[in-house]
């Protein structure tokens, strides 16, 4: 928020909390629909036939993008309004890569065009990281090149050194034109070239890994190419101590 008078900031905090409010509604109104369908759908004394269990898939196929983005839109109102905090635990890099992985399963198998690749060593740095952000980081970079790649290859590697550890989440899909560069961490930007394409969403998953790499102490940039695909690359500072424990909390903020 820039600097101004004390009018325009009470106006900003004032807009930021009724968008938190509303992505919160939102939310529930969506996680209440899914729970009532799911209810209808598995409930043991009503019989459905095909077709109306076919119906029902497909709302519950429609509503799940529709809440990636309200998760989105949330996560960037609390940082707006300094609710949101990241709890560090210091553990091996095993753990939340293998929850990573795992989550992974369900997009892979929704895209039978896209191979995923992974290259993780088999030992691996202790790190400090939010067991929760920290996932919802490399799943959203996951995601993302899954999104903008119809058919092709997928890939994350993991680079450990002496002092950081290097992601790299790589795709063959549509890649980003030099033109569009500059959007890319910017909330509410597309970087596609048709604004009105439905894979453009709010263009916030991107800014919110970029606070959420900045908050675990790393940095992240990315490479990419019109038609021959995208690479994003993040760090994580290696933690000297080398043992695991939790309960290390700080704010996450919206730079300025």
């Amino acid at each position: 928020m820039p600097d101004a008078n004390p009018d325009y900031e009470k106006l900003y905090r004032q807009q930021n909390e009724f968008m938190l409010r509303m992505a919160r509604y939102l939310k529930l109104a969506l996680l209440d629909t899914l729970k009532n369908g799911y209810s209808f759908l598995y409930n043991p004394d009503r019989q459905l036939s095909d077709s109306e269990k076919e119906r029902i898939t497909k709302i519950f196929e429609l509503i799940h993008p529709i809440m990636d983005q309200v998760n989105n839109f949330q996560d960037l109102t609390e940082i707006l309004t300094d609710r949101k905090t990241v709890v560090l635990s210091t553990v091996n890099l095993h753990r939340p890569l293998k929850s990573i992985l795992s989550s992974c399963k369900s997009l892979v198998a929704t895209h039978p065009g896209i191979t995923f690749e992974t290259k993780i060593p088999e030992e691996l740095p202790i790190v400090r990281v939010d067991s929760h952000r920290f996932p919802q980081l490399v799943i959203n970079l996951i995601d993302n090149a899954f999104k903008f790649t119809g058919t092709g290859v997928v890939h994350l590697e993991v680079v450990p050194s002496e002092r950081e550890v290097l992601f790299q989440v790589r795709d063959s899909g549509i890649g980003i034109s030099v033109e569009k560069h500059h959007l890319v961490f910017e909330p509410f930007q597309s970087a596609l070239e048709n604004p009105d394409d439905p894979r453009a969403g709010f263009g916030l998953g991107l800014p919110i890994a970029k606070y959420l790499v900045e908050c675990h102490g790393g940095k992240i940039w990315f490479e990419s190419e019109c038609g021959k695909g995208t690479s994003f690359f993040f760090t994580l500072p290696v933690e000297q101590n080398r043992q695991e424990h939790t309960g290390i909390t700080q704010p996450l903020l919206l730079t300025k």
